[in-house]
């Protein structure tokens, strides 16, 4: 593995977590909308 992959991975890391806790976000605003 050389260098440059290696600093890739956290990038894809943060990427997904990003993407899922947008997902978890847009999730509870819509559960939360229901409620009302």
């Amino acid at each position: 593995m050389t260098k440059n992959e290696h600093e890739n991975i956290p990038d894809t890391i943060t990427i997904r977590l990003s993407a899922t806790w947008q997902l978890f976000q847009k999730i509870r605003y819509l559960l939360f909308r229901k409620k009302e």
